[in-house]
């Protein structure tokens, strides 16, 4: 994770870039003199994402309010969670603070985990989830009721509860007695549950940035 700052004038126009942003893409060091209003093309972001990004950029100059977003962006091949702070300077522009962090670091190393090619979790036991079983136990961990978890994947409540029962023993290690812990002690101790209600499909991310309450900041 690395935290940097950006600035733009009151014309839309970057005035500053850290070295830690272009370093990172491996560009050249920002200048004013090369007047970027918007995030090179070449570094990707959505379409929807990028719209979502000027109108917030346009709202804190124009309304001269602070306006904090999350951001997912995947610039590099490796997926980046972006928490930007941008708050309106005397001269009609915009401080910005961006922290940083790659998706594979958070969660507690769980993402590390995923074989993208099997579209599977590997377990440090030996043993797999599927990404139906992982799409199954999101809903379950954010107390989806089993009807609408069995309506979301066109089955049965009964085929869900045998999945998750499945899941369960797959959970379980074989030195424990699995109906002596329920599935949601074993997301505990595992600690998978920040993972799975990350909101993020991790075998196909979207990029997207969305705005929320401001944080007070001052510089």
């Amino acid at each position: 994770m690395f935290t940097t700052t950006l600035e733009k004038d009151n014309g839309g126009f970057y005035i500053h870039i850290d070295n830690h942003f272009t370093d990172l893409f491996g560009l050249n060091k920002y200048h004013p003199d090369m007047k970027w209003d918007i995030i090179p093309l070449e570094l990707g972001l959505s379409a929807s994402a990028r719209a979502s990004l000027e109108n917030i950029e346009a709202t804190v100059r124009k309304k001269r309010i602070p306006i904090s977003s999350t951001a997912m962006w995947n610039p590099i091949n490796d997926m980046l969670q972006i928490v930007t702070h941008r708050t309106p300077t005397i001269k009609g522009g915009f401080v910005t603070v961006e922290h940083v962090t790659k998706v594979s670091d958070l969660y507690r190393g769980w993402p590390l985990l995923l074989n993208h090619h099997l579209q599977v979790l590997q377990l440090p036991s030996g043993k797999q989830l599927t990404r139906k079983d992982l799409s199954v136990l999101s809903l379950f961990a954010a107390r989806t009721p089993r009807k609408k978890i069995a309506h979301a994947h066109c089955c049965s409540v009964a085929a869900i509860e045998k999945r998750l029962a499945k899941i369960k023993d797959i959970l379980t290690p074989q030195d424990r007695v699995a109906k002596l812990h329920s599935l949601s002690e074993r997301l505990i101790e595992l600690d998978l549950l920040p993972f799975l209600l990350s909101g993020v499909d991790h075998f196909d991310p979207i990029e997207f940035v969305s705005p929320h309450v401001a944080h007070s900041r001052s510089f």
